[in-house]
């Protein structure tokens, strides 16, 4: 527990900042709602073999001993 010090000696850590700047891209506003499609169907796509995970488990009776 020593390896970073005392938690009230150390500043406080932004975990989100920007890798690029937060200007406007008029360029880019064409591609938003794919990039909105695409990413609502890679959650759907995760959620849908994380399920079939879910139900192999289930019917092995595995599910129990393993999440």
């Amino acid at each position: 527990y020593d390896l970073y010090g005392r938690r009230e000696d150390r500043e406080p850590v932004c975990l989100n900042l920007p890798y690029a700047s937060l200007d406007h891209h008029p360029e880019y506003e064409n591609r938003i709602e794919s990039v909105k499609a695409n990413y609502a169907g890679m959650v759907t796509m995760v959620d849908t073999w994380f399920g079939r995970l879910v139900d192999t488990l289930d019917r092995l009776r595995l599910k129990d001993r393993t999440l």
